[in-house]
């Protein structure tokens, strides 16, 4: 009678290369991820702006009346979103009531005690080094720089965007936000009747 000798297991050599090709496959999943990751928070990122601009649109056209700070109604608060270029406080905007009617954010107080300080709703800061790179305000057909902050607002019943930079508060036709991370750029655009458009 013969026995089969032959043993049934793994080589080292046959261990050593599964454990390679695992290896690199994770770290081609792992970086993929990474990119994924950092592409969804930069799609993010942008759809934060068009969402605030509606918020702001729904809410100055349309009947959202529990602030009882603004002029003879509760309905006739202008709701706004102020976009803020800054290295040190960090790039985002601010969505708010603008109480005194000025058409820009005055952020004297954020709490929004005083009777002449806008309520602020909410504030969106970046992280992943997502930036506004550029603002831009345009009227004639002519674009102007509104690096200082640029502020659109709503009231009620008029749909129309009043685009106003936080210097010289001029009324344009047009504004432009330019977000960026490395390589990746995202314009939101914001016409005088109110439309928003994403490229």
């Amino acid at each position: 009678m013969i026995h089969n000798s032959t043993q049934k297991g793994f080589t080292i050599i046959e261990l050593l290369l599964v454990m390679a090709i695992f290896t690199i496959m994770s770290g081609i999943v792992l970086t993929n991820y990474r990119d994924y990751n950092t592409n969804a928070l930069f799609a993010n990122a942008s759809e934060d702006i068009v969402l605030a601009l509606r918020m702001a649109q729904v809410y100055g056209v349309g009947s959202k009346g529990n602030i009882t700070k603004c002029g003879d109604s509760s309905f006739t608060c202008r709701y706004g979103v102020t976009f803020i270029k800054s290295d040190t406080e960090g790039d985002g905007f601010r969505v708010f009531v603008d109480v005194d009617d000025n058409k820009i954010f005055q952020e004297n107080n954020l709490t929004g005690i005083e009777d002449d300080d806008d309520i602020l709703i909410e504030i969106i800061k970046w992280k992943n080094n997502i930036k506004i790179s550029e603002l831009t305000c345009n009227a004639n057909g002519t674009d102007f720089p509104c690096d200082a902050g640029l502020t659109i607002t709503f009231e009620r019943p008029n749909p129309d965007a009043q685009i106003a930079d936080t210097v010289e508060n001029s009324d344009y036709d047009s504004a432009r936000i330019t977000i960026s991370s490395g390589t990746k750029n995202s314009i939101i655009t914001i016409t005088k009747p109110g439309q928003i458009s994403l490229k």
